[in-house]
């Protein structure tokens, strides 16, 4: 006889008509013990989900936007780009900004999200060393770069405060350096003219430019401007930009320029696109400008070749 259910049959070939069966019974295991396995199934599924739930977590942390800007900065994630900085009357490169960009396996950040974080877990020194080192590295081995070429950083006003700079007068790569190096005090943090002018001071004294960065757009104020030692002063593009519309902010770079003037500072100005904003700038009296008009930040392999392009024409 055949029972309901019966699998894997296997018959003798010595004793005649002898064979043995599996048999099955799952449907009536599963009807006479239907809670039992209701109950099994629903473990099962929320084990399942704890442990998609975990795996998700664990994902997610690694993906982390400050993991990965932590990890980058032990593990060359980020890299540097240089954009030409221009004498708007020679129309001539005077030199080039140096700006971070960041990349990693899980793809790119842009700086309006790396900085704020680099900042709100003190990182900012650690990040300026990383990019000081990289970048004369990669410009000393520039030999289409002249000499006194203006090489531009910024630097995080906490560092100012907290007398860290003092250390830059002590790195022999820097100060035998063939370029000029500008350092941009970027004025979005508030600086204490009180505490940061010595250690701005001994820097002037060692030869290193100073720079007030995007200029009007934060703290910076007269006191600043006359108590501590700049040499430069940088418009926010928000200012270049509101030109073509002869928005407040454009209505205001006369007067920039009337202080700039008074104070003896250079100017420069960034964000420059277009022919009109070049040749209204260049009126009112701003020497040097950066921009799309003259070039994007590039990688150091381009912008060696577009110094090349520069040299040769």
């Amino acid at each position: 006889m055949v029972l309901p259910y019966e699998s894997l049959t296997l018959c003798s070939q010595v004793t005649p008509n002898y064979c043995v069966a599996v048999f099955s019974p799952w449907r009536e295991f599963i009807s006479k013990k239907r809670m039992l396995f209701l109950i099994c199934l629903t473990l099962c599924v929320l084990a399942g989900l704890s442990a998609g739930l975990m795996a998700n977590y664990y994902l997610a942390t690694k993906r982390s936007t400050w993991r990965r800007v932590r990890r980058g900065l032990h593990q060359h994630s980020f890299y540097w780009t240089y954009q030409p900085i221009i004498n708007l009357q020679t129309q001539q490169v005077i030199g080039c900004e140096v700006l971070a960009r960041f990349e990693d396996k899980f793809g790119a950040l842009t700086p309006d999200e790396f900085i704020p974080l680099i900042r709100k877990h003190q990182q900012t020194w650690l990040f300026t060393q990383t990019m000081i080192t990289t970048m004369l590295h990669e410009l000393s081995e520039a030999k289409e770069l002249p000499d006194k070429f203006k090489v531009s950083v910024n630097i995080f006003p906490y560092d100012v405060q907290q007398g860290r700079l003092s250390e830059l007068i002590h790195m022999p790569a820097l100060l035998e350096s063939r370029f000029s190096i500008c350092l941009e005090i970027t004025e979005d943090e508030y600086l204490d003219s009180n505490i940061a002018h010595s250690h701005l001071q001994s820097l002037a004294d060692a030869g290193f430019t100073l720079s007030i960065d995007d200029f009007g757009t934060g703290y910076s104020n007269l006191a600043n401007l006359q108590n501590l030692s700049f040499h430069q002063l940088k418009i926010d593009r928000t200012f270049v930009q509101d030109i073509a519309t002869a928005g407040l902010k454009a209505s205001m770079i006369p007067n920039i320029m009337e202080l700039v003037t008074k104070l003896g500072y250079t100017c420069v100005a960034e964000g420059i696109e277009t022919q009109e904003q070049e040749a209204i700038l260049k009126t009112a009296g701003v020497q040097f400008g950066q921009g799309w008009k003259y070039g994007k930040p590039m990688p150091i392999k381009q912008f060696k070749q577009f110094m090349g392009t520069q040299k040769n024409s």
